[in-house]
């Protein structure tokens, strides 16, 4: 009889999918094929929690391990939190679980949709209409939310231990961060900060020093996208390519099969 293994994972679109990468071509896919390949007797379940601003990352920590928590928890790190430019996404702490939930799933559906318009256009008025109600009725206090101000390092690195001593307080949970990805040279710029490839550096730097007080894995993704071939973006953006995809879902494979699955 098969063991089941589940594996979490917290972070953005890149462990969902988006135009360009399909959800099977995605690295926790590409993780799990590995894994149960080499280790036949094993069968993964996959469970994912969208996490788009570092200050989400405690509270979707203890929502993963509170009730069955996940052998594995991967807590993805990136760096467009802080080098992007854009309005933050809606902070539901504070509010009741329900409606946190409700808003987490609202957010994430209307990210889907908008890379689903991207590739079918006959439908790309309707989402932009709906995104743009809906971003009125949260600017313009008709619905009263608070949007979460513009995280800087600083806030990045306290957010991030918080979710590591989170994780680490359940037990039976081995938690695995990753560092985010290098930044891609042929990126337009428009929607990032001057000086965004030093704050990726930054960003990774301080993801390492965390993980290392803390003594838990860290997958350092710069090492093996940073200055690599440009196949392992899509085009000019920072979004990796389905072969950026497979390196690290390659990476993360590895390191759940060095230290946690025998």
């Amino acid at each position: 009889m098969a063991r089941t293994i589940r594996i979490g994972f917290l972070g953005n679109c890149f462990i969902f999918g988006y135009p360009g990468v399909a959800a099977r071509d995605t690295f926790p896919e590409v993780a799990r094929r590995r894994i149960e390949a080499e280790r036949p007797g094993v069968r993964v379940e996959l469970v994912r929690g969208a996490v788009y601003h570092p200050a989400d990352l405690g509270r979707q920590v203890s929502r993963f391990v509170a009730k069955q928590p996940p052998e594995v928890l991967i807590v993805d790190a990136p760096a467009s939190p802080v080098a992007a430019i854009g309005r933050p996404r809606v902070d539901v702490r504070g509010l009741p679980s329900g409606a946190a939930r409700l808003i987490d799933g609202a957010q994430q559906g209307l990210s889907v949709l908008r890379a689903f318009s991207n590739r079918h256009g006959v439908i790309r008025p309707a989402v932009r209409a709906v995104d743009r109600v809906s971003r009125l009725m949260v600017d313009r206090k008709v619905i009263p939310l608070e949007r979460h101000a513009p995280p800087t390092l600083d806030d990045y690195e306290r957010f991030l231990e918080e979710a590591i001593e989170l994780a680490t307080s359940a037990p039976a949970t081995t938690l695995i961060v990753q560092g985010p990805s290098g930044f891609n040279h042929d990126e337009s710029h428009q929607l990032f900060k001057p000086g965004t490839l030093e704050l990726y550096r930054d960003v990774n730097a301080m993801v390492k020093r965390v993980t290392a007080t803390h003594d838990v894995a860290m997958i350092d993704r710069q090492q093996f996208i940073e200055g690599a071939d440009h196949t392992l973006f899509l085009g000019n953006t920072v979004r990796m390519s389905a072969a950026g995809h497979l390196a690290t879902g390659h990476a993360l494979a590895s390191a759940i099969l060095a230290a946690h699955i025998p």
